[in-house]
Parts: structure tokens; sequence; C-alpha cells
């Protein structure tokens, strides 16, 4: 019994239909450039957990689960932290394992360019099983700095 990351990213956007399929704008950047440092940035985080089954489901409406996101600077200071609990809802029958989505647009002042960590913790009360965890990392570089590494990167190739 147990949930499996199926998918974890970020993305510039993010809708989904009345099927629950997702349409990503932007879809699994590494990196963003942001004109000025410090800056806004307002990534949507993505997360997609599948329910193995295995024996039993651990999806089961009725159940709550409790979903924490954290946003984590290049010096592991929190940025960001929120905390949310959600009944889970019954689903039509289908042939396919349950699966959860978790989807939050995450705005954030970007102090410096670094690498910064998005953690989901998703927690199922009284389910019996350990907590998923998810995380992925994004760089944050100045859009100057960028741009003058890729005219360096062009002229060594100009000359080669």
């Amino acid at each position: 019994m147990s949930l499996a990351v199926e998918y974890v990213g970020c993305a510039e956007g993010v809708a989904s239909d009345s099927r629950g399929a997702l349409t990503i704008v932007g879809f699994h950047p590494h990196v963003f450039a942001l004109e000025t440092l410090p800056g806004p940035l307002a990534p949507t985080f993505i997360l997609i957990l599948e329910d193995n089954e295995d024996p039993a489901p651990v999806l089961v409406a009725g159940q709550s689960v409790v979903v924490r996101l954290e946003v984590h600077d290049p010096d592991g200071q929190t940025l960001f932290l929120t905390e949310m609990a959600q009944p889970i809802q019954a689903r039509p029958p289908v042939p396919a394992p349950p699966r959860m989505q978790v989807i939050a647009q995450i705005p954030l002042m970007i102090p410096k360019a670094g690498e910064y960590r998005f953690v989901a913790t998703v927690t199922l009360i009284d389910a019996g099983v350990s907590p998923t965890v998810a995380s992925y990392v994004v760089r944050v570089v100045d859009a100057e700095a960028l741009r003058s590494a890729m005219r360096s990167a062009a002229e060594a190739g100009l000359r080669t």
C-alpha cells in the first residue's frame, strides 16, 4: 500500500479539463531567467501520484489527505510553506489505478541566483502508509548573465 510519484515538476502554467487531463504550458523548465534579482517568480508546481493498489488501494473515498508544499532557497531557508487538507472524493469506475494531482501556483520573491528546491509531502490520514515526499530543483539565473554566457558560447563555437 503506497503512492508512487508519477511526475513532479514545474511549469509556467497548467489547466485541466473535466476528465482531469492536464494541459501544461512551459513544461518542465530547469532554468528561470529573471530580469532583476531580487525579483518575483510564480511557477506552477505539479505533482502526480498513482496508487499502486498493492495489496489494496490507499486513495479511498472518504479518507483525508494532507499536502505540505515548501520552497527552499540556495541556502536552505524556507521561502514558501503551505499545508492543505482535503477529503478524497469518490471517482467513477475506470480500469486504471487511482491518481492524485497536486497543482499549485507558488508566488515567490527570489532573492538571488541559485538552485531552488520545491518539496511536497503527501500524508494520507489514518491509512497506515508512510508519507510520500517528492522534490524538484530549478535554477534561477540573472537574465543578463544568461545572455552573456550564451553570447560567449556562440562566439567560442564560431571560432573553432
